[in-house]
């Protein structure tokens, strides 16, 4: 197979996968969860004060199942990660993913004595094809 075929082949492979993940983000939008709503567009900023809302919303002593519960109206999905209760939210874009994540403990009585958001956003970039020069 030639270079050049190689290359329209790759890049409309890539094509494709974004064009249907575009089609998949933009079908159905979920309205963000208030506790997500209006972060910095800073990562870092964003994600601190993700957690910092989390602990203000669900401070240590409060209940577990009460805030799992609110989470989940709120769109979360609920999981285990390490043996421990977690909620994530997921919007995916066009090139983009952003996570939304919520970890807690509790203690026998199901009050929280950890409680901590994450924030996260993973985007792919298209494949760098090296050019070959004819000899």
């Amino acid at each position: 197979m030639s270079n050049s075929r190689r290359h329209v082949l790759v890049w409309s492979a890539w094509a494709a996968a974004v064009l249907t993940t575009a089609a998949m983000a933009f079908s159905a939008r979920v309205p963000l969860p208030e506790i997500a709503q209006g972060l910095s567009r800073s990562r870092d900023e964003a994600g601190a004060e993700f957690d910092r809302r989390v602990r203000n919303a669900y401070p240590i002593g409060s209940s577990e199942r009460v805030m799992m519960e609110a989470l989940s109206k709120e769109g979360f999905s609920l999981t285990t990660q390490g043996g421990f209760p977690s909620a994530r939210f997921e919007r995916s874009g066009l090139f983009c993913r952003t996570l939304w994540i919520v970890y807690a403990n509790a203690d026998a009585e199901g009050r929280i004595t950890v409680a901590e958001g994450n924030y996260g956003v993973s985007c792919i970039q298209p494949p760098r094809i090296k050019r070959y020069e004819r000899p």
